[in-house]
């Protein structure tokens, strides 16, 4: 408990000689790495899981993803080189593994979340709140590059038929006190301090760089789509797969 006040104690003076350096926006360019083994008995299975991860590493080679924000707001998105294109099947699944065809943009002041994604070959703004991140603080610090990381932990329900703990899926962050911007990659945000690096079960998102700016950088709201809540989106999913 007193290293979990600490952290307060030290975000509240970082906060401050922050705002004398007078920082009011930045940019972070996150990689990501496929942390999954093969543990598969069938050897023909292994092999072709094996296959498939050395795709999916080749791929993760060419992905990054841009987190733009200045006080009040954030977009998150992917930058994509995409070198298997030929492969259209393989290159199809892989962005629904990375999510690299959802944009995220995040309003601190009134605490929303809007998520670009599509949806049954249309595109939609899904509106939600960030408060239901119920951030565990957790007593453990590594660094990552040049930043001293604390850890936090959220634990969020699955859609569809799952029970026991396999209806939850435990997200790891490491966020840094001492750039005091509540940020992060994808949804994630609310931490007292920029995440650095997120863990969402086999995959790690790190940050690679990080780019403060005492001028404010304009954050643009993504408008591609048709704004719905999420419980308007499990809706329309439902009647698009019953009328399949």
């Amino acid at each position: 408990m007193k290293s979990l006040v600490l952290v307060f104690i030290c975000w509240f003076i970082s906060f401050n000689l922050f705002s004398q350096e007078s920082f009011e926006s930045g940019e972070v360019i996150y990689s990501v790495k496929i942390a999954s083994k093969s543990n598969f008995e069938n050897p023909l299975k292994r092999n072709d899981f094996n296959g498939f991860r050395k795709k999916m590493d080749r791929f993760s080679e060419t992905v990054s993803y841009r987190l733009k924000f200045n006080r009040v707001s954030s977009l998150f998105s992917v930058n994509l080189d995409m070198t298997l294109e030929k492969e259209e099947s393989f290159s199809k699944l892989a962005k629904v593994l990375t999510k690299s065809d959802h944009v995220y943009f995040v309003d601190f002041r009134k605490k929303t979340l809007i998520e670009q994604k599509p949806f049954f070959g249309e595109d939609f703004l899904v509106q939600s709140s960030t408060s239901d991140l119920k951030w565990e603080l957790i007593n453990e610090t590594k660094v990552i590059g040049s930043y001293t990381c604390y850890k936090a932990k959220v634990k969020r329900k699955r859609s569809g038929p799952y029970k026991g703990e396999d209806a939850y899926i435990t997200y790891i962050a490491w966020y840094c006190p001492t750039i005091p911007f509540n940020y992060g990659p994808f949804e994630f945000c609310n931490l007292p301090g920029l995440i650095i690096e997120l863990s969402i079960k086999n995959r790690i998102y790190r940050a690679t760089k990080v780019v403060l700016k005492k001028e404010e950088m304009k954050i643009q709201k993504p408008s591609k789509g048709k704004l719905v809540t999420k419980e308007e989106l499990e809706s329309i999913g439902k009647k698009a797969f019953e009328n399949r």
